[in-house]
């Protein structure tokens, strides 16, 4: 899900209507993923922890959600040439890091996008959180995600931001539901941002999301005693 509030500036929301003001509350700072991780590699297991247990809305189950087969997506709406070329790219690189199959379907998806005012968001998603301009929702059964609804935008962005909110949303469908304010050059980053590459911390954690050990259900204690033991 990914959300803007402006008042004199643009600033980070998540989920509110424009006409509702907050106070403007101090940050942790943010770090660059990029420089962490190169120096300590071991962050990425607690970042993973962070954004995979659990989502931003609905059901906030802390355990792992993910795909167990191959995701058939079709596109709907009026997405412009280039947001057809990003999405091709982030399904190839996705399709590597998670060695699940990638492709296009309009016979049969389990993954359908649409490329829409936000405006119309509700007509489509009935689980919509306004205002937001990318958003996702995903069902599972025993923690195997089957099925997503992806909503991105075509009105109030910048087609450099709706390419950021293509690749996170994408990614967050994989079961990675949960954004944060660690590092500003993440693809999970909780502030407004339009960063449009994985770090390689991002990487690190779509990896891990897929790896045969981790498997739908577990738990952080599961996950802790797999990843430690894996990485020894």
């Amino acid at each position: 899900m990914h959300s803007k509030l402006v008042t004199l500036a643009a600033i980070a929301t998540t989920a509110l209507p424009l006409s509702v003001v907050l106070p403007i509350l101090p940050r942790p700072a943010t770090l660059h993923a990029q420089t962490l991780y190169r120096t300590d590699p071991s962050v990425a297991i607690d970042y993973f922890l962070e954004v995979a247990l659990g989502s931003e809305f609905g059901n906030n189950d802390p355990q792992i959600k993910k795909w167990v087969e191959p995701l058939r997506i079709k596109v709907h709406g009026s997405p412009t040439p280039e947001d057809r070329r990003i999405l091709r790219t982030v399904m190839q690189e996705l399709n590597a890091l998670t060695n699940i199959d990638w492709r296009f379907d309009s016979t049969n998806p389990n993954v359908d996008i649409y490329f829409v005012p936000e405006s119309e968001f509700h007509q489509y998603e009935p689980n919509y959180v306004p205002v937001s301009y990318g958003f996702f929702w995903t069902w599972w059964k025993n923690y195997e995600i089957s099925q997503a609804r992806i909503l991105i935008s075509t009105t109030e962005i910048n087609q450099r931001e709706r390419a950021h909110i293509i690749r996170e949303e994408l990614t967050q469908s994989l079961g990675l539901m949960r954004d944060s304010y660690r590092f500003s050059d993440s693809i999970f980053f909780q502030g407004w941002t339009d960063v449009t590459e994985y770090s390689e911390l991002d990487k690190a954690v779509i990896s891990l999301l897929y790896r045969p050990e981790v498997r739908p259900g577990m738990s952080k204690e599961e996950l802790l005693d797999v990843l430690r033991t894996s990485s020894r």
